[in-house]
């Protein structure tokens, strides 16, 4: 027997199509070892009236460049995030729940002038069983801040992510917790 699926759980502008998408994008410090932000408009929200989700798989995230000032120690932090935290990195990183992904980079230079670097890093948000984090902003907000770099630093960002119709329960549900702190 048969069974038709609802329209109510199909993926991608209800044509069942579940293949992710890309989203790219980079952010600049305004100035040598300043701490920034801004924001960026998500490919797709819940402004759109459709009920559409952005259903998040994984986050790449890494530094551009590599003209770092190689001096005892530097810092670059990064977030992005569902709340506006302009440029005040979250006191709970992840363990707030508006945001999503984070990045720390500690450079220590020996007294041989080795430093190690571990870049990008990949945050997994699949299920493993074809399912991600629903976002449902309208807009994502990042910061940058550094310190002793030396340089305005460059992040690159790649979010794979397909968009997902939402029922009116789990709407709710992403509105709350885009609220939450």
């Amino acid at each position: 027997m048969s069974r038709k699926r609802s329209r109510e759980g199909t993926l991608t502008g209800g044509t069942g199509d579940v293949n992710p998408q890309w989203m790219s994008f980079s952010v600049v410090q305004t100035g040598t070892d300043t701490a920034s932000g801004g924001s960026i408009q998500p490919p797709v929200s819940l402004s759109t009236g459709e009920r559409l989700a952005m259903e998040v798989l994984k986050i790449l995230i890494d530094q551009a460049g590599d003209n770092i000032a190689l001096t005892p120690s530097n810092t670059v932090r990064f977030w992005l995030s569902t709340k506006n935290f302009g440029v005040t990195r979250p006191t709970l990183g992840l363990g707030d729940a508006t945001v999503l992904a984070t990045y720390n980079r500690s450079t220590q230079v020996t007294t041989s002038g080795i430093a190690s670097v571990q870049l990008p890093i990949e945050m997994n948000y699949s299920d493993d069983a074809g399912h991600g984090m629903l976002i449902g902003n309208q807009n994502l907000y990042w910061g940058i801040a550094s310190t002793a770099t030396g340089v305005a630093n460059r992040i690159d960002v790649k979010v794979l992510y397909r968009a997902k119709r939402i029922s009116d329960s789990e709407l709710l549900g992403i509105v709350l917790q885009s609220n939450q702190n």
